[in-house]
């Protein structure tokens, strides 16, 4: 006869480790939970104070003058792991802003172990009136126990404890920080998180959050700017109201940023209308319904929100005389964000975070629909109806995303989709006043070869290189034919007259002008460049090869240009100050892809120059292996920075520059494609890079995998 025995699951302490560091996903996260927890305590407002920033003895501290918490809250809520205090059947409404819990993980607090060692917390109860605080560190706490039930830290009673200026909420001392270094980046990335924690679009609930940092640091964040100063340039704005049963209304305005006799500012109110509009459901759907009804809602609630869709043309932005400040405040706040009960739901519609995939949706049908890159949008859900069925990640990054998710989000591209349709006669009727349309020239590729044969005749050099440059002739009009018989578009053939012609027009303004040295190992690299457009065509296979190798071709090939226009050209990763990584790629393409951007970086940083004779021209070209999702190349200047909208600038054709055809950037990104990588436009104040070099950022992302 078998026996049976009973056995318990048992948890050592070092899990506590585990959770702080893997299931709060960054530094940010970890206070944006910590203030979280200020607004389930009821509290009108909290602060984040950087203390001593910059130094080895950094600290921060989050207060809140909200209930605090009595010894039996902390002892069988705050130290308990995994509690349900607030969820399930202990989820309760506050007493003073009828707020429901936000907290359903019972983790949040380990949040506090993501950003320190030594934590200290102080708290007193708004009903009891008694004042507690307790201290510990979380590696002794760790190494003295085996299990987590044997850790134990010391509660001390203590007397008259105030919280800004309150006499009840809670406060949490961080020292010891994990991240001793934070730079100017990290706290924009906080403010902008503390400045979104509540929708820009509700006023009814009085919760604040507010950063402080040392006096001296503040120039950080003053330039980041009041969001409804900027809400009000938008072009288009557009709210809406799903109920319960599926009914739609909604209200839009057009205002135009310059009027005419066909283009006038008005405004549709479907509301007070009250017309029983339904939302179509995406066609994309598998189920044959063509409308929402209440049975789509049931595990999600009411939605409601609101979209403010703006204009990046710099025709359009100088109009509001502020276009610098438009531009950076979208670059840094566009996007889709989701709020439950007026707190949000992190992280969508941080940058990067196209949850809706808008652009992807723009990029097969970019005259129809809308760009996430020019939308600052809510999605609001209400908390009592969805919290059952729309769960947070445990790491707070997101819903679960299960099957409410996936409806949720159809509704919410529905509910866009309506918006695009509503605006599409206004924006027709916007570019109609704003868009001039400039045919493309010939790209006269066989003028400019014809050019350089001449002129290296003229200089006696046409026995040394009328073999190189016949058979580059020859291999170009080859691989034209093969482009036309087979179909391709001439998109492809304008990519390769575009890289012939620079390179044949940069040898041909440089001979008699630079090292004849120099000419010669251009010529070589066009024929090579020739040949590098073959995988394009045929498929050739990538070979892995060193950045630092990659670079230091590029230097020698553009150290005439260079010379020629008086560029300072700095490039770190030639002398080990910057990290080299091995490239995986089509050397001659990924060679080509940074020349362009060369190009691009000497043109506008010498436009600059002539403006202001006091800003010579400079070009940084550096990797980052830590920011992006893989290693990257940096190519940065000091030019005016980009005028045009970064989501169109990668398109064919799109150029601001005189006699230029716009497929730089477009061939750029190709690629990268190629390579599985991408192109990042970046703003140069949220990189680790020279402050002089405050023009244009291009990050050049190559997949972090290598065969």
């Amino acid at each position: 006869m078998s026996e049976s025995y009973k056995a318990n699951f048992k948890a050592r302490s070092h899990i506590l480790s585990l959770l702080g560091d893997e299931l709060i996903g960054s530094d940010n996260l970890a206070l944006f939970e910590l203030v979280k927890n200020a607004y389930d305590a009821d509290a009108s407002r909290a602060e984040i104070r950087f203390i001593n920033l910059g130094q080895e003895d950094i600290a921060i501290v989050i207060e809140d003058d909200g209930v605090g918490m009595s010894r039996e809250v902390l002892e069988n809520s705050w130290l308990e792991i995994g509690t349900d205090f607030k969820r399930g059947k202990n989820r309760k409404i506050s007493n003073k802003y009828s707020r429901e819990s936000l907290g359903e993980k019972g983790v949040g607090r380990l949040a506090v172990h993501k950003l320190a060692t030594d934590i200290t917390l102080e708290t007193r109860d708004e009903e009891t009136n008694e004042s507690f605080r307790l201290s510990f560190n979380w590696p002794s706490l760790i190494g003295k126990a085996k299990y987590i039930e044997d850790t134990e830290v010391t509660l001390r009673r203590e007397k008259n404890l105030s919280f800004l200026g309150e006499k009840h909420g809670t406060r949490i001392t961080l020292n010891n920080l994990r991240k001793k270094k934070w730079e100017r980046g990290d706290i924009r990335t906080i403010y902008r998180t503390v400045n979104t924690l509540i929708s820009p679009f509700q006023t009814e609930d009085s919760f604040t959050v507010k950063l402080m940092l040392d006096e001296e640091y503040n120039e950080w964040i003053e330039d980041i700017f009041d969001p409804h100063k900027i809400l009000g340039t938008s072009i288009y704005e557009y709210d809406f109201y799903l109920s319960e049963d599926g009914t739609y209304s909604w209200e839009y305005s057009f205002r135009p940023p310059f009027k005419s006799d066909m283009l006038k500012g008005y405004s549709i109110n479907n509301f007070q209308e009250n017309k029983k509009d339904k939302i179509l459901i995406k066609p994309e759907s598998k189920t044959k319904k063509k409308i929402y009804r209440g049975e789509d809602l049931e595990k999600i609630g009411r939605i409601k929100g609101k979209f403010y869709l703006f204009n990046q043309r710099p025709e359009i932005l100088k109009v509001f005389n502020n276009t610098k400040t438009i531009k950076e405040y979208l670059n840094e706040n566009h996007g889709v964000r989701v709020y439950r009960d007026k707190l949000r739901v992190y992280n969508y519609g941080e940058p990067g975070n196209d949850w809706l995939n808008l652009n992807l949706l723009r990029a097969n049908n970019p005259g129809k629909t809308i760009s996430n890159n020019n939308i600052i949008g809510s999605i609001q859900l209400d908390l009592k109806s969805s919290h059952d069925f729309l769960k947070e990640k445990t790491n707070r990054e997101g819903f679960d995303e299960n099957e409410v998710y996936r409806k949720l989000k159809d509704i919410c591209l529905s509910i866009i989709k309506h918006f695009a349709i509503t605006i599409q006669d206004d924006r027709e009727a916007l570019e109609e006043q704003i868009k001039s349309f400039k045919p493309v020239k010939k790209a006269g590729f066989s003028e400019s070869i014809k050019e350089l044969k001449s002129k290296v005749e003229e200089k006696k050099l046409y026995k040394e290189f009328r073999h190189v440059i016949s058979r580059i002739e020859d291999d170009y009009n080859q691989m034209r034919e093969v482009m036309l018989n087979s179909g391709l578009s001439g998109m492809n053939l304008s990519l390769v007259f575009h890289e012939l012609q620079r390179e044949v027009k940069s040898i041909n303004h440089d001979i008699g002008k630079t090292d004849i040295e120099d000419i010669r190992e251009r010529i070589k690299f066009l024929y090579n460049l020739i040949e590098g457009f073959s995988p394009i065509l045929k498929q050739n296979q990538s070979s892995v090869f060193s950045c630092k190798k990659l670079l230091g071709t590029l230097k020698s090939h553009n150290s005439g240009r260079f010379n020629y226009h008086d560029i300072i050209f700095s490039c770190p990763v030639l002398t080990d100050e910057a990290p080299d990584f091995n490239v995986n790629g089509p050397d001659n393409l990924i060679f080509s892809a940074i020349n362009n951007l060369i190009d691009n970086s000497i043109y506008w940083s010498t436009v600059r120059s002539e403006k202001d004779e006091s800003i010579p021209p400079a070009i940084l070209i550096t990797t980052d292996l830590e920011k992006f999702r893989g290693p990257a190349i940096l190519v940065a200047d000091n030019g005016d920075g980009f005028k045009m909208d970064t989501e169109n600038i990668t398109k064919p054709f799109y150029t601001l520059k005189p006699g230029g055809i716009g497929l730089g950037l477009y061939f750029t990104s190709l690629v990268m494609e190629l390579c599985g990588g991408e192109v990042v436009f970046m703003n140069p104040a949220d990189l680790e890079i020279p402050s002089s070099y405050n023009g244009a950022v291009v990050a050049l992302v190559f997949n972090p995998e290598i065969d």
